[in-house]
């Protein structure tokens, strides 16, 4: 990877863990719409993270989506539990921002939260051994 890949797959990354912590900020003050965004986003750039380690660059969501559950879960390098929550908070993120769906409950987004947390641990633990494992080439 060049320097420039290596620097997008960490902004990345910092992306993912600083909406994690919004969302959990919001959480406080008991807005639940507003979490589940934020940990759709989590989840999305710490995913959008792994994929760009390959150089790849998805420019939708759909296609980030598509390619995290495909060469990514479906090879056997993440559980399919990964995708599924994934896919899960994109769609609750479509209903609260488009839809009138009712949203989760405190008690669910609080668990959504703990899944979100195990989401980033385990795709940005990922991150970090194969940018150490792969330096960057000037």
């Amino acid at each position: 990877m060049t320097r420039e890949q290596v620097d997008y797959v960490l902004f990345r990354a910092s992306e993912a863990r600083t909406a994690l912590d919004d969302a959990r900020a919001i959480f406080e003050i008991g807005r639940v719409k507003p979490v589940v965004n934020r940990l759709y986003y989590a989840c999305f750039h710490a995913a959008s993270a792994v994929v760009c380690t390959t150089g790849a660059s998805p420019k939708k969501h759909s296609s980030l989506l598509s390619a995290f559950g495909r060469d990514w879960v479906k090879t056997g390098r993440f559980p399919a539990q990964t995708a599924k929550l994934l896919r899960q908070l994109f769609d609750l993120r479509m209903q609260g921002d488009y839809g009138r769906a009712a949203m989760p409950t405190k008690e669910e987004v609080e668990r959504l939260i703990e899944q979100a947390q195990g989401f980033l641990d385990e795709t940005l633990g990922y991150v970090e051994k194969y940018l150490e494992q792969n330096p960057a080439i000037d």
